[in-house]
């Protein structure tokens, strides 16, 4: 059995991780409060992931793959990544490895 779980991401944080698996299907992302992820994952499998936000002109990096996009009401537009197969990377410095 799968589970919806809907996750308030940091608005500030160009890293982040959230509790769930790898493999977890990010539906999409909206603003409401705040920017907030709905996700669909098995919640017997253990893990969590590391996400990645870049903006325009952002450089990413090969081993990243796109999850979702979303806009804020102030007209900003943010998108996710995540490392290519769900491989973890929580502690490696995406944006300074970006801009070298």
């Amino acid at each position: 059995m799968r589970k919806l779980q809907a996750f308030t991401l940091p608005l500030e944080l160009e890293t982040f991780t959230l509790p769930i698996p790898p493999d977890a299907h990010i539906l999409g992302i909206y603003e409401t409060i705040a920017l907030v992820a709905w996700a669909v994952f098995d919640p017997s499998k253990p893990g969590e992931t590391a996400f990645h936000a870049f903006r325009d002109g952002d450089e990413v990096p090969d081993h990243m793959e796109f999850v979702a996009s979303a806009q804020r009401a102030n007209g900003i537009v943010v998108m996710i990544f995540r490392n290519k197969g769900g491989a973890p990377d929580a502690k490696k410095p995406v944006g300074a490895a970006a801009k070298t």
